[in-house]
């Protein structure tokens, strides 16, 4: 009948020690990470007027036209004077240099 005693002392205090929290000073250091929200981008654009529409396929206007160039910026800008710039591309492929060709096909 003393072992039974012994066997509860013993599991109570297991449970006990168990149960307590991890202090935070056991030599492991934690950094903080600062967590920025992401900045927010506007653009202007300076018009005479609202386009009525920016569906890229129905954009008659002018201003439609300079708003959708803006927000969807091509491989290529086409100038006032009509002269074409590479934006996202190196260089404008040429038939003279061979940088483009033309392959006949039979349909």
């Amino acid at each position: 009948m003393n072992k039974i005693p012994r066997i509860y002392l013993l599991s109570i205090i297991i449970v006990i020690t168990s149960c307590r929290s991890v202090s935070s000073t056991s030599g492991i250091s934690v950094d903080r990470i600062e967590i920025k929200p992401p900045e927010t981008r506007e653009l202007t654009i300076c018009l005479g007027y609202e386009p009525e529409s920016l569906y890229p396929y129905r954009a008659s206007s002018q201003a439609a036209q300079e708003v959708l160039q803006a927000v969807y910026d091509g491989p290529i800008d086409i100038l006032n004077d009509g002269q074409v710039e590479p934006i996202i591309l190196k260089r404008m492929p040429s038939l003279t240099d061979g940088s483009a060709f033309l392959t006949p096909v039979s349909v």
